[in-house]
């Protein structure tokens, strides 16, 4: 079987405790923003063609944000378990994963699970 998690194919893998990181990151952004976001509930998966328009998509869901209000919001939920930088992680990742998508021109999967 082959093992797909791997540098090559992995930008960056985020466990949050006690929370998922959908979740951590509705909380954190708040509702109108998180729903303007792609995918669904933290679940996004795009081919190469398509992470272009995503990250336009998460980069105007995130405009005007203030980051250091989201942070509070996000440890507020979740920091009786994790650190400010595992919130900022989860923030963060659609948008940064999707850059690198971007410029390695290639798809972008995110999944948001409960359980591994």
């Amino acid at each position: 079987m082959a093992n797909f998690l791997n540098a090559e194919t992995c930008y960056r893998f985020i466990s949050v405790r006690r929370c998922t990181p959908g979740a951590l990151l509705w909380h954190a952004i708040g509702c109108e923003r998180a729903s303007r976001m792609p995918g669904i509930f933290g679940n996004v998966f795009l081919t190469a063609g398509q992470v272009s328009d995503a990250l336009k998509q998460a980069e105007a869901a995130l405009a005007g944000l203030v980051l250091e209000d989201a942070l509070a919001r996000g440890c507020a939920l979740a920091g009786h378990s994790n650190d400010q930088q595992k919130v900022r992680e989860v923030i963060g990742h659609l948008p940064d994963g999707l850059r690198r998508a971007l410029e390695l021109r290639k798809g972008f999967m995110a999944v948001g699970l409960a359980q591994l």
